[in-house]
């Protein structure tokens, strides 16, 4: 194990095309990253922010934003998406080479390892103190 695994114990690798990717909670910069990839696929459709507004308001699972999130984008955006997610920036690399296994494992690991409930939670505090909500 190196230094960097001591640092960084709740990341699991996996392996896509005989390459190594470390996947587990996101830093700042991914999740800023995520973001704006996400609300620009989902701004390519009309109607679709109101989509994921009414799924992701009554969901209960980080899993179940992650599917409506992927439900609602262009398979070349899901692409963009798990490339900032492996950091890779060879997208289509990992457009080639990552199976729906190891694409299913990513999302979970992904899942398991962010608190994105708690992000929307304090996304509507900020929002209900801003007036914007």
């Amino acid at each position: 194990m190196d230094e960097k695994d001591v640092l960084t114990p709740d990341f699991k690798k996996v392996f896509v095309g005989g390459r190594i990717y470390k996947v587990g909670k996101l830093s700042l910069r991914q999740f800023l990253m995520l973001t704006k990839l996400i609300a620009k696929a989902l701004g390519k459709k009309e109607g679709t922010f109101d989509k994921l507004a009414s799924k992701v308001g009554v969901s209960t699972s980080n899993n179940q934003d992650m599917t409506t999130i992927l439900e609602l984008i262009d398979p070349d955006d899901v692409m963009l998406v798990l490339a900032a997610i492996l950091r890779e920036d060879d997208v289509s690399f990992i457009e080639e080479n990552l199976d729906i296994d190891t694409t299913s494992e990513i999302i979970a690991i992904v899942c398991e390892a962010n608190s994105f409930e708690v992000v929307k939670k304090n996304m509507l505090r900020i929002t209900k103190v801003m007036g914007t909500a």
